[in-house]
C-alpha cells in the first residue's frame, strides 16, 4: 500500500500473494489498483487530471545469499486519461513493465520479514509509471 499527497496524489493498493515452491525460490501474483490525481497551475494554463489504474503482476524471487534475494517481475497496467485536445474524450492506455533487481530482507519473527527492494524497469519510456530505479519496501508474512 502506498500514499502520496500534494500536487500529485497517489493511493496504491498492491498486495503480494506468494508461494514458496522450494526453500530458496518463491513465485507470486500482485493485483494492483492505483488512484492518481495531478493538479498544477502554470499561470495561464492549469492541469487537473485524475485516473484509476488497474492491473497486476507476476513475480519470482530467489534467495541468493542469506537475506539477499533476486527479483524478476512482469507487470501489466491499464488506465484511462482525458484527451488533452478533446477534454470530453478519454484515451485508454496500457503499459507493460519488466522489472528486475535485488532486495534485502530482515526477519522480524519466524515467518515475517521486512524487505527493501531495488528494481530496474527494463522497458522504461516517457509514459512509464515508474522512474528508474524503482524502490519498494514492505513486509512479508508467511502462513
Amino acid at each position: 500500500m502506498g500514499l502520496q499527497f500534494g500536487n500529485v496524489t497517489l493511493v496504491d493498493i498492491s498486495p503480494l500473494i506468494g508461494y514458496k515452491i522450494y526453500p530458496r525460490i518463491g513465485i507470486g501474483i500482485s493485483p494492483t489498483y492505483k488512484y492518481y490525481a495531478y493538479k498544477y497551475d502554470y499561470g495561464t494554463y492549469s492541469v487537473d487530471e485524475k485516473s484509476n489504474v488497474f492491473g497486476g503482476s507476476i513475480f519470482g524471487r530467489v534467495i541468493i545469499y542469506q537475506n539477499i534475494f533476486g527479483h524478476a517481475e512482469y507487470e501489466y497496467l491499464f488506465y484511462k486519461i482525458k484527451d488533452q485536445q478533446y477534454a470530453s474524450q478519454t484515451i485508454s492506455k496500457d503499459f507493460q513493465s519488466v522489472l528486475v533487481g535485488a532486495g534485502y530482507r530482515e526477519a522480524i519473527s519466524e515467518n515475517a520479514y521486512m524487505y527493501l527492494l531495488v528494481l530496474w524497469n527494463l522497458n522504461e519510456t516517457i509514459d512509464s509509471p515508474y522512474n528508474n530505479p524503482v524502490i519498494r519496501a514492505g513486509f512479508s508474512i508467511g502462513f
